[in-house]
């Protein structure tokens, strides 16, 4: 099934000789993919043909109905993939013509200006770019899988030796469009993940990483495919705060002499915002795309002590780093906490 890649355009186009207009009917639901689907059209776009054709973009009616959370646990209640279908009907001067009805799978993806027109990201059951990656070796991986793949296969190796296999079934329910798989064999720290479907098989080189100096952070963002994916910053990171203040003046007359015990200059509002200076220590070349698409994310969270905290990426722009050239790959980057210090929501 053709995909939707919601922070791209997505073109519906349609074209006939004669054609003087068009319209779209777009149904946006999830759950089982046909059987869910409501009677009435979420939306229906009308356009008049140029030159008898009409282009219709409904990538940015679909995105708000996609909701990104931060879950590995596939539910009801969480709608990282929905369904899209829509049917085009063609005006003619005398006569109309209704055109086959299309299914679509919605994902929280988008593509590079090199991918074209309606971006699909394709041929691949894994939802990821690189295949060397670096992990905390206390942390757990998650693999995010295609599940369109039907009859993929997902193998967890260590030293060389198979340690446990998982074998993922296509399902019709939206909410399980992308699965995550973890290995549950004798050990957490495995160092090799195949995966295999009936297009291509992908190996993952996994590479466990033990820190005794410093902190490591995990940072879990929604990358290029719509799936949540881990970078972990290992080295040096430095914890800042930055407040911010509303002053009004205040009056501070009291029978007819100053009272200077009270502030002229007084407070209405006061906050701050923390932020932290991360430093990733030594990654491979081929995870400069990882860095890339984590600064290109909209959804991004902390692993800061015991909680996911949402942030974001203070930091607006890298220079991509090559082992030619710098030899030991080092990125540093500013994160802000998505919260204020104070709670103040009311």
């Amino acid at each position: 099934m053709a995909k939707i890649n919601v922070r791209s355009p997505y073109y519906v186009s349609t074209y006939q000789s004669g054609m003087v207009s068009a319209s779209i009917d777009i149904y946006i639901y999830s759950g089982v993919k046909t059987t869910d689907r409501p009677a009435s059209p979420t939306y229906t776009l009308s356009s008049n043909a140029v030159s008898a054709r009409v282009d219709f973009e409904i990538a940015d009616l679909v995105k708000d109905y996609i909701e990104m959370t931060l879950s590995y646990v596939n539910s009801p209640s969480i709608l990282n993939n929905v369904w899209v279908d829509y049917i085009v009907t063609r005006y003619f001067v005398n006569t109309t013509s209704v055109q086959p009805l299309v299914n679509l799978t919605a994902f929280y993806g988008y593509g590079y200006i090199t991918d074209g027109v309606n971006p699909q990201l394709g041929g691949q059951a894994a939802l990821l770019t690189n295949n060397y990656i670096v992990k905390n070796a206390d942390d757990k991986l998650y693999f995010p899988v295609d599940n369109s793949f039907g009859g993929t296969t997902v193998e967890f190796k260590k030293d060389g030796s198979l340690v446990n296999t998982v074998t993922i079934s296509s399902t019709n329910n939206s909410y399980d469009q992308v699965e995550y798989f973890s290995n549950t064999g004798a050990t957490d720290n495995v160092d090799q993940v195949i995966v295999s479907s009936g297009i291509k098989s992908q190996e993952y080189t996994v590479e466990n990483i033990e820190e005794c100096l410093d902190t490591p952070y995990r940072l879990t963002f929604v990358n290029k495919y719509g799936a949540l994916q881990s970078l972990t910053m290992f080295k040096k990171s430095v914890r800042n705060m930055n407040t911010n203040v509303t002053y009004y003046k205040r009056n501070i007359i009291e029978n007819a002499n100053y009272n200077l015990g009270e502030a002229q200059k007084a407070i209405v509002l006061k906050n701050a915002n923390e932020s932290l200076t991360l430093n990733s220590g030594f990654y491979p070349e081929n995870n400069n795309d990882v860095f890339k698409e984590l600064l290109l994310s909209e959804y991004v969270w902390i692993k800061y002590g015991a909680s996911e905290i949402p942030c974001n990426i203070a930091s607006s722009s890298i220079s991509y780093k090559t082992s030619r050239n710098d030899k030991l790959i080092n990125y540093t980057l500013e994160i802000e906490f998505a919260n204020d210090v104070v709670q103040n929501i009311r």
